[in-house]
């Protein structure tokens, strides 16, 4: 068995997000996204032919199913691993900003630091001192002991009114179009990232254009930007405890 490192950790954690099982996980009948080295190398900040080193190793112990060229998914070993990950994350966030009074802007980098505790009492004990939270203060979905998380309600981009302002967060594409997702990953759009709708484009000839959490700016066609399914996710704000 692999021993669960940090490394090991965040880069199951990756994958559970980047696969499209946040937020709700995927809609019933639909299979997860597989996972590219170099998507997950973008998503990581690292070398492409570190991840696939990793993934080799993760595979090897039954974590992931990995394809050259084609992607990895998570096995139901590797997805429990994952999500307990981010339970631990989101829980750790959520106390930290209800009972510690910290801004959104300071509890993610230390829920990054106690996520790895791997204590599953700890874990269970928190959330029921909580209340059993399940959703962070970014209004992300905070999974269940068993992996389950609340649905939040997908929309395609497309079929939003034009006068839309405000964040939305990219999670998955209409009819599961593998080839768009690679096109727009590799734009540097990934599942779970915020981004906001600076033009709408029209159709053929009149792109739309995105700018992303980080300032970049991106230009779809219509044919590209129209199938994205995206969450309006409010912040939700705890108060002290």
């Amino acid at each position: 068995m692999l021993k669960q490192t940090r490394s090991t950790e965040n880069y199951l954690k990756a994958i559970y997000r980047l696969s499209g099982y946040d937020y709700g996980g995927l809609p019933e009948g639909h299979e997860a996204y597989p996972v590219n080295t170099n998507t997950l190398a973008s998503s990581l900040h690292t070398k492409p032919s570190s991840v696939t080193s990793m993934l080799l190793k993760l595979s090897e112990r039954g974590l992931v199913d990995y394809q050259p060229y084609q992607g990895a998914l998570l096995t139901p070993y590797g997805f429990k691993l994952a999500s307990h990950v981010v339970r631990r994350h989101r829980l750790w966030e959520y106390f930290l900003a209800g009972k510690l009074g910290l801004g959104t802007g300071e509890i993610h980098e230390l829920a990054e630091e106690l996520e790895h505790v791997r204590s599953v009492l700890l874990t269970d004990k928190l959330s029921d001192f909580l209340g059993t939270p399940t959703v962070d203060p970014h209004g992300n979905p905070i999974p269940g002991s068993e992996g389950q998380t609340v649905g939040l309600h997908r929309v395609a981009l497309g079929s939003l009114d034009r006068d839309l302002s405000g964040p939305l967060v990219f999670a998955g594409i209409q009819g599961r179009d593998l080839n768009l997702l690679r096109d727009v990953n590799a734009m540097g759009l990934l599942f779970g990232q915020a981004f906001e709708v600076l033009h709408r484009g029209i159709g053929a000839g009149d792109p739309w254009e995105l700018r992303l959490g980080d300032g970049r700016k991106l230009q779809l066609e219509d044919r590209q930007a129209a199938p994205l399914l995206v969450l309006i996710k409010p912040v939700q704000r705890t108060h002290a405890l």
